[in-house]
């Protein structure tokens, strides 16, 4: 089990590494986002204006679910074994997610204020419109961009939590470690989308205490539905303003 559990993460490691910095690398490089835009253009007829953040949603959607399937194969386990698990209970679920979604926003909500205390001048819904996916995803038509922070927040919940977090522990992890190993790696895959301090500050906060919490509901409960609508409504609050 141990070899598994190595070779889980080794694989997990690598995976978002190539995963993010295939993604990071099209959207500072300029020549290759035209490129991407004017090829997705050329052959769908869409606009170039929002082509590479449709190209870019796609990608960053399929990739944690590719991710997360191939844990799940190397694991030996299926969608059933992840997904079963205390999801039978439509009360109990529905309880999971208000006491996730309460617990988040009281911690999250400490370390904001203290912020705003501080530095009065600084807005924070402002600063977080500008991180690239966010300012990416506004520029689809119609109400895409309300919809897709929430798709994408549940692609990355299947990887970290709902697959990767459950498959350590089902080999044999120590539930403590391995909160504390999927929540670093979240966090960083977070933070590492961001351009300053203040925007790594606010999801890496608030990343911590959702991998955290959701991670303590999945050891409590068994359910892994909660942290799906967990991870999403924060999604959707931070992408549209806070709104």
């Amino acid at each position: 089990m141990k070899d598994r559990i190595i070779a889980v993460l080794i694989f997990a490691v690598i995976y978002m590494t190539v995963w993010l910095s295939i993604f990071v690398f099209t959207y500072k490089n300029s020549k290759v986002k035209n490129k991407i835009s004017m090829f997705i253009s050329t052959h769908t007829g869409l606009s170039a204006s929002y082509a590479y953040s449709l190209f870019a949603t796609i990608y960053y959607c399929i990739m944690p679910l590719i991710g997360g399937i191939v844990i799940m194969k190397m694991a030996g386990l299926n969608f059933f074994d992840i997904f079963h698990r205390g999801s039978d209970n439509i009360l109990r679920t529905f309880l999971c997610f208000v006491t996730g979604e309460l617990v988040v926003m009281s911690i999250v909500a400490v370390p904001m204020v203290i912020y705003a205390v501080l530095h009065p001048e600084v807005r924070i819904d402002e600063a977080i419109k500008d991180i690239n996916w966010i300012s990416g995803i506004s520029r689809l038509p119609g109400k895409i961009p309300m919809l897709i922070p929430c798709i994408s927040a549940c692609c990355e919940e299947f990887f970290f939590r709902v697959v990767l977090f459950v498959v350590l522990i089902a080999l044999g992890m120590p539930a403590l470690y391995a909160m504390i190993i999927v929540t670093l790696l979240f966090v960083i895959n977070q933070v590492v989308l961001t351009k300053n301090g203040l925007q790594a500050f606010v999801l890496g906060v608030s990343s911590f205490c959702i991998s955290l919490v959701s991670c303590l509901l999945i050891v409590i409960t068994g359910n892994v539905i909660a942290s799906f609508v967990i991870h999403a409504s924060f999604a959707g609050f931070y992408a549209n303003g806070g709104k």
